[in-house]
């Protein structure tokens, strides 16, 4: 006779049962991490062309600082969140983040160095994907 009996069929379900969910559970968190490095490129980008986007203003006409998290776009990147403040830093020290004290081209010599040191303002954008990953990009700029 050929074929299986009806013994060797309830033995192989049975282990088939323990494997088969041991499986999927060992295999689950490699599943789900496997979207993270997908996230966190969308916010490099999103932070990235932030960055870009503020750059192209000139220094003294930045837009508003974004200190509170808030959503982007949620059309085509539901679940991001993201915020950007400035800093103003000269000669190495950091300011005020209004930079106030710098107006028209006086600027403090806080370095001892001549001629004194130009105005730079460090942008910082902060951007938080849905898994709650967050990406950080910084730029400097200086009067043109």
């Amino acid at each position: 006779m050929r074929g299986f009996t009806l013994v060797e069929l309830i033995i192989f379900i049975v282990i088939a049962a323990i494997v088969i969910p041991a499986f999927f559970i060992s295999t689950s968190p490699v599943v789900r991490d496997a979207l993270v490095p997908t996230a966190m490129i969308k916010a490099r980008f999103l932070g990235e062309s932030k960055i870009e986007e503020i750059m192209a203003y000139p220094i003294d006409a930045l837009p508003a600082q974004q200190s509170a998290y808030t959503y982007v776009d949620t059309t085509n990147f539901p679940g991001y969140q993201w915020r950007w403040e400035y800093e103003c830093v000269t000669c190495g020290v950091s300011t005020n983040p209004d930079c106030s004290t710098y107006t028209g081209t006086t600027i403090v010599n806080l370095s001892g160095a001549s001629p004194p040191c130009p105005r730079y303002q460090k942008i910082s954008v902060y951007v938080k994907e849905p898994q709650g990953g967050q990406y950080e990009a910084h730029s400097m700029v200086t009067r043109r």
